[in-house]
């Protein structure tokens, strides 16, 4: 039977992405925080509401 795997296509050049630095992703994680601290929690995401975390089955 022939294969009918499709080769996953191959690159010739290569990305190179810059690294951020730590004080970079420091100030990101600050500036998350700040902005999670604005967010309204959904019903959803309480425990209590968890079906895996209770352990019901709604």
């Amino acid at each position: 039977m022939k294969n009918n795997l499709i080769p996953f296509p191959k690159s010739d050049h290569k990305i190179k992405i810059p690294l951020a630095s730590s004080n970079e992703l420091n100030a990101l994680r600050v500036a998350f925080d700040q902005a999670r601290a604005d967010w309204v929690i959904e019903l959803a995401e309480l425990p209590e509401n968890n079906k895996v975390c209770c352990g019901s089955k709604k």
